[in-house]
């Protein structure tokens, strides 16, 4: 499945997970792992961004292609952050996003989900 936004920019989601391709760059960018029909998302440390507050950056587009999409069973998004697994529905993260100052437009356009809303969903296999 292949979505373009105005500027040429593609998501792609495969077998192996979903990808941002920039017209800017040679290679996609891996923003979500697909496994056994899972979502899931790997954040680093220094992936968070500080201010106003802790917040885990999403590519706004890829959430609502997970909520559109039949082909996602599983809505949810299986965060890995700290050594721990968190189970957030997409509709939620979509419904406590918040749009920071930088890209804004096309599928670059991120929203972000504030980490102490993770307290309580942890997710064991």
């Amino acid at each position: 499945m292949r979505k373009i936004d105005k500027d040429g920019n593609l998501l792609i989601v495969q077998d192996s997970g979903i990808y941002l391709k920039l017209t800017s760059e040679l290679i996609p960018r891996k923003i979500f792992t697909l496994n056994d029909g899972k979502v899931i998302k790997y954040v680093k440390k220094s992936n968070v961004m500080q201010r106003p507050h802790p917040m885990i950056g999403f590519n706004y587009y890829a959430l609502q292609m997970i909520q559109d999409f039949s082909q996602f069973r599983d809505k949810n998004i299986y965060i890995y952050y700290r050594n721990k697994i968190y189970k957030i529905d997409s509709f939620r993260i979509l419904n406590h996003k918040e749009f920071l100052y930088f890209k804004k437009e096309g599928f670059e356009l991120q929203c972000f989900y504030p980490i102490k809303l993770l307290e309580g969903n942890e997710y064991s296999r």
